[in-house]
């Protein structure tokens, strides 16, 4: 359950920085509902305490997703 959740939010955050933070092209791409994608990605703000409006933490957590994505390849 617990790497399902993961999953789905790392999906979500690496889809979120591939449409340059567009909420509206990443809800499509996911296909859910905008409202469904600002749910996650306020779990991935709780989760890593890093706010996703803070460029610096925005920088951390995209960088992560890369090295992430490279690793699982």
């Amino acid at each position: 359950m617990i790497v399902t959740k993961s999953h789905s939010l790392l999906k979500t955050q690496h889809a979120y920085i591939n449409h340059s933070c567009s909420v509206n092209n990443t809800a499509k791409a996911l296909e859910i509902h905008p409202n469904t994608l600002y749910q996650r990605l306020k779990k991935i703000e709780n989760l890593t305490k890093m706010e996703l409006s803070n460029p610096n933490d925005f920088l951390i957590i995209s960088v992560a997703c890369h090295m992430i994505s490279l690793s699982s390849v």
